[in-house]
């Protein structure tokens, strides 16, 4: 018998960033959870924080609090089945927390 694959969610899409937050949001699988996976941008994803979120809604958005400001994040998304297994990771993408006054910095790139 061959395991059932579970596939991994699509890519989260940027909704919003604060000096030490980040609001994400992304279009729902059939899936019991959701890990967010995130670091900042030099982190490798070994050292990555991660947060589980429930599965509910066609349009799921979660909040990455205790960030640092001025800082750019890479975030992405694994699926969670009820046995715990795993998908593989979804697209990354990459966020700017913005500084303390509220100024948004991005250095190089896009």
């Amino acid at each position: 018998m061959t395991p059932e694959v579970l596939l991994p969610p699509g890519e989260p899409r940027f909704v919003a960033a604060g000096d030490t937050s980040i609001r994400v949001e992304w279009d729902a699988i059939d899936t019991l959870r959701y890990r967010i996976q995130y670091k900042e941008y030099l982190q490798s994803w070994e050292e990555a924080a991660q947060v589980d979120v429930p599965s509910g809604q066609n349009r799921m958005v979660a909040a990455l609090p205790d960030l640092q400001p001025c800082a750019t994040y890479c975030v992405r998304l694994v699926a969670v089945d009820e046995d715990g297994l795993e998908s593989p990771p979804g697209p990354e993408i990459f966020v700017d927390t913005q500084g303390k006054d509220g100024v948004r910095i991005q250095l190089g790139g896009k």
